[in-house]
This record gives C-alpha cells, structure tokens and sequence, in this order.
C-alpha cells in the first residue's frame, strides 16, 4: 500500500515538475529573443552570428539553438528549414505545449528574410506571445501543482485499496 500511494504522489510531484520546467522552458525562450533583438540592433550581427552569441542557462533551449545553427551551417537550404529541423528535433518531444510550439515555429518562418526593423518587430511580437503564455502558466501553477500532487497522492491510495 505504501508503495502505491508513494509511487501516485511521485507522479503528481513529476507532473508539478514539469509543469514548471515549461515555465522555466518559455522563460529561456524569452531571454533568448531579448539576447537576439540586442545582437541584431546593437551589435549589426546577422542573423546567424546572432544566434551563435545567444547563451540561455536553460539546456533544452541552448540545444535548440546550437542546433539551429549547425544545421544551417552544414545545409545548403533556408535557416527556416534548419529552424523547423531543430523544432521536431528539440522542442516537440519536450514539455512544451503545441500552442507554446507553434509561437516559435511562426517565429521561425520569419526569421532571417526580412530587413532589421521587421525583425525587431517579429521578435517584439513573439516576446509580447510568449509573456502572455508565461503570465497564463504562472497564475494557474499553484492551483495546478496543488491538483496534480493531490491527484497523485488520491490515486495512489484508490489504486491501494482497490486492490485489497
């Protein structure tokens, strides 16, 4: 019994964990554009140069990044396919949600094709997208968190004495 009702608590406790890992996840992606829109305005980098001198603490994003980089490097085709490539690769199979998925694959489609002020405008705008999922995710992580280790904790126990 005590192994069920551990193992359900542990599962709510995973599901908290990775709801804040999102948090964290899109948090990253933020400092990111910001990083980004600084090299692009400031230091007149180009795009790929710019995406080289962004270093976020957050592993999955830092990866996403140098693989973005080293497929457009090693491809002959556009930094929207190397783009896309490093999404499937990187980012689908991570906590993120499609909707959090889909802002940066439309980000993606823009980037590198347009003159510096639509770029500052594209990342403007993909900034002002990711803090609203950033605010949505953070006013609903205590109540969240609190319903998946309960749940967690409550099923442990359903499962327990059902099989007594």
């Amino acid at each position: 019994m005590i192994v069920l009702i551990t193992s359900g608590a542990l599962m709510g406790y995973s599901l908290c964990d990775d709801y804040i890992e999102r948090i964290h996840c899109l948090e990253a992606v933020k400092k990111a554009l910001i990083i980004l829109r600084g090299e692009i305005k400031h230091n007149n980098s180009s795009i790929c140069e710019a995406l080289e001198n962004i270093t976020v603490s957050n592993r999955l994003v830092m990866s996403f990044i140098k693989k973005v980089v080293r497929e457009y490097k090693n491809m002959n085709g556009s930094l929207w396919e190397a783009w896309e490539k490093s999404v499937v690769e990187n980012l689908e199979p991570s906590q993120l949600k499609n909707e959090e998925i889909n802002i940066i694959r439309d980000f993606g489609r823009n980037l590198g094709i347009t003159d510096r002020e639509t770029q500052m405008k594209n990342i403007d705008e993909c900034m002002k997208e990711m803090d609203g999922c950033i605010t949505d995710l953070k006013g609903e992580k205590k109540e969240k968190c609190k319903l998946y280790k309960v749940l967690g904790v409550l099923s442990g126990l359903f499962i327990s004495i059902m099989l007594m």
